[in-house]
């Protein structure tokens, strides 16, 4: 399922019109697969959460990013959203089985 979910994410956001609608629908999507990607085991198919990524980065603004958590909210900006999600992710989630 989200196999499926993750290709209809990337089918929208190639086909999403580029006007200020399309930007702030593809900011949405984007928000959404970067904070799906945190929720994954760190151990995920990295196939999987090299595309999740893939989509964020697509974002007309990709460090624009509804903050969740505090400490991504304060070290986001200073260490990079990545940088820290990764060490969250493998500091905090359980590996998967």
């Amino acid at each position: 399922m989200a196999y499926a979910a993750l290709s209809v994410a990337e089918q929208f956001m190639k086909s999403c019109p580029r006007n200020d609608q399309g930007e702030r629908a593809r900011r949405m999507v984007a928000a959404k697969a970067f904070h799906a990607w945190r929720g994954l085991p760190y151990d995920f198919d990295a196939e999987f959460q090299r595309r999740q990524l893939a989509l964020w980065r697509q974002c007309p603004a990709p460090e624009w990013l509804p903050p969740s958590g505090r400490a991504l909210r304060v070290l986001g900006p200073r260490l990079g959203w990545v940088r820290t999600a990764r060490w969250l992710r493998h500091r905090m989630r359980p590996v998967a089985q």
